[in-house]
């Protein structure tokens, strides 16, 4: 039967693919072909798509950036954690990370940002699903104070943007 619609199966991720398509009209007779139509595979998420994956941050033993995790916010999606406060709109490709605290202060930098795109984070408490938000920032640097020697923080890290922008960052 014709169901309007076809199924694809193993198609690679971030690949352009393009597709042509015609009408069966009964009796052994078809329309023409039309296309191309092109479409493009988007990124798989990251592991550190959600907050239950974060990835674990090291943290200096002083306010300079001598430990950084590489990253990317390519395939991520918007999570199902409660909306930061700042800048929520861009949300809709969030990564998670997590540190413990070895001081009542951190500091968080976004560096080495690829295509000066314009991100924020948000810094957490708690477990995920029941996060309480301690500070949002956009820009690229955030000094956390306040912070318990020993508890777990969360941080989510996302682009302003309203559209998909994949973006990696350290």
């Amino acid at each position: 039967p014709n169901t309007g619609f076809v199924i694809s199966s193993g198609l690679a991720p971030t690949t352009a693919y393009e597709f042509y398509v015609r009408a069966n009209c009964g009796s052994g007779s078809f329309s023409t072909w039309a296309g191309p139509y092109n479409f493009s595979t988007q990124d798989l998420p990251p592991a550190n798509d959600n907050c239950v994956n974060a990835d674990v941050l090291q943290v200096n033993a002083d306010l300079t950036c001598i430990n950084v995790t590489a990253s990317t916010t390519s395939g991520a999606t918007a999570s199902t954690q409660t909306a930061p406060t700042c800048l929520a709109a861009g949300a809709n490709d969030d990564v998670w990370f997590k540190f413990t605290a070895t001081s009542a202060q951190h500091r968080i930098s976004l560096l080495n940002v690829a295509n000066f795109t314009d991100m924020a984070m948000a810094v957490y408490s708690g477990a995920c699903g029941s996060l309480t938000q301690l500070a949002c920032s956009d820009p690229n640097i955030l000094t956390v104070t306040g912070l318990s020697v020993g508890v777990e923080y969360y941080v989510r890290v996302w682009t302003v943007t309203t559209t998909y922008t994949p973006t990696a960052f350290e």
